[in-house]
C-alpha cells in the first residue's frame, strides 16, 4: 500500500469507523484544464441499539474530497444528517452524484454538516485542478487521462527526420514519476545525474586507415607518443567530452542554450539548475515535492533535458565523441611533427 494509500485509509477510518457498514461508494468528477476534481459519494449504514438492546438502522450519505492540486489532504468534506430508511438516503446519494458544478455548492451550502472546502465555501465558479498524485494511486486518474504536457517543439520533434530525439506523449504524473526515479548523484544535496565512467577504458588509438584526415607516415610516431603521455591525454579527451555537456547545454533545436547549467561531480554530469531555477534537492521525497509543485511547462522543460541526456549519454555516442577528439589531437600533433626541421615520422 502506497503512501497516499495509507493516508486516504486513514483519512476516511476518522469518520467511517468500525461501525460504519459502506453500502456504496462513487466518484463525481468535474473537468479541469489540467487535473480532474474528484469527490467520492458515500453511502453508508449505522445500526443503533435503544435502551431494550432494540436494533436501529440509520443510514448515512457523505462526501470526501480526495484532495486538490495546492492542498492534497483527504477528508470526509460534507454530510447529509442520518437518514432513518434506506430509499431516503439513495436518493439523497444519488442527487449529489447527478449534480454539475451549480447544483453541487446549492447542497453544500444547504447541507448539514460542513467540514471547509475552499472552492465550495467560496463559491468558485469552476472547481479547482485536483491532486494527480492522489488520483493517480487511488486509480481515479490513468496515464491515458492524463494531458499531454510537451511543449510544441517537443511534439515537432517526433515529425522531424533531422531530429535524431523522440519525446512521446507524456503527461504530468507519469513524468513525476519518471523523473523520479532516476539515477542520482549525492553530494551535499540530491542532483540528477549521468555517468560517464563508461569513457574510462577507452583507447587513444587511431589508424590513418580509419581517418582520411591522418598519415600513415606518423602511426608509429603516434603509438610511442600515446605510450609515453596516455593518462595526460586521455584525462584531457575526458574533460573536453564534459564539457561539451558543461557548456552551454541546450536541447532541440537549440534555442533554450541559457536554460540549462550542468555540473561535473566524480565521474557523474549534474543537472543543477533548469531556466535559472535550483534543481538540486534534500532527498527523493524532497524531490518528489518539487516536482509535484511545478508548473506544467516547467516540467516539461525537465523530462526534456532528462530524455535529451539520457540519448546523448550512451556509450555509443560518447565513443564517437572520444574518437574525433582523438583524431583531431592526433591531428594537431601530426602539424607539430611535419613542422619540425627534420621531420622523422615513424620514430
Amino acid at each position: 500500500m502506497s503512501e497516499i494509500q495509507q493516508r486516504y485509509k486513514r483519512s476516511m477510518s476518522r469518520y467511517f469507523n468500525g461501525t460504519h457498514e459502506v453500502l456504496d461508494k462513487k466518484p463525481l468528477s468535474f473537468e479541469t484544464e489540467y487535473t480532474p476534481r474528484v469527490f467520492e459519494v458515500i453511502l453508508s449504514k449505522v445500526v443503533d441499539y435503544n435502551k431494550l438492546g432494540e436494533q436501529h438502522p440509520y443510514y448515512h450519505v457523505a462526501v470526501s474530497d480526495l484532495g486538490r492540486e495546492d492542498y492534497p489532504e483527504m477528508f470526509v468534506a460534507f454530510r447529509h444528517e442520518a437518514f432513518d430508511n434506506l430509499e431516503d438516503a439513495q436518493a439523497a446519494f444519488q442527487k449529489i452524484l447527478e449534480a454539475d458544478w451549480t447544483k453541487l455548492k446549492e447542497i453544500y451550502r444547504n447541507i448539514a454538516y460542513q467540514f471547509g472546502v475552499e472552492d465550495l465555501d467560496d463559491d468558485y465558479d469552476a472547481p479547482e485542478e485536483g491532486c494527480a498524485a492522489n488520483l493517480y494511486d487511488l486509480g481515479y486518474l490513468t496515464i491515458d487521462d492524463e494531458k499531454d504536457i510537451r511543449t510544441d517543439d517537443m511534439i515537432a520533434a517526433d515529425d522531424r527526420k533531422d531530429c535524431p530525439y523522440t519525446f512521446g506523449k507524456i503527461g504530468r504524473m507519469t513524468a513525476i514519476d519518471v523523473i523520479s526515479n532516476r539515477q542520482v548523484q549525492v553530494a551535499n544535496r540530491v542532483y540528477l545525474s549521468w555517468n560517464f565512467d563508461i569513457m574510462s577504458d577507452m583507447s587513444l588509438e587511431v589508424a590513418a586507415k580509419d581517418d582520411p584526415e591522418l598519415s600513415e607516415d606518423f602511426d608509429g610516431r603516434w603509438a610511442g607518443y600515446i605510450e609515453g603521455r596516455g593518462a595526460d591525454l586521455s584525462r584531457q579527451i575526458y574533460e573536453d567530452v564534459i564539457e561539451e555537456f558543461t557548456e552551454n547545454m541546450s536541447t532541440w533545436p537549440g534555442d533554450d542554450v541559457d536554460g540549462y547549467e550542468m555540473g561535473h561531480i566524480d565521474g557523474e554530469l549534474i543537472l543543477k539548475s533548469v531556466n535559472g531555477e535550483d534543481a538540486s534537492f534534500e532527498n527523493r521525497q524532497d524531490m518528489r515535492r518539487m516536482l509535484m509543485g511545478l508548473p506544467e511547462k516547467d516540467l516539461a522543460y525537465l523530462y526534456k533535458i532528462c530524455e535529451t541526456l539520457d540519448h546523448d549519454i550512451r556509450k555509443e555516442v560518447l565513443e564517437s565523441s572520444w574518437k574525433h577528439k582523438v583524431s583531431f589531437h592526433r591531428t594537431t600533433k601530426e602539424d607539430e611533427w611535419s613542422a619540425e626541421p627534420t621531420a622523422t615520422p615513424n620514430m
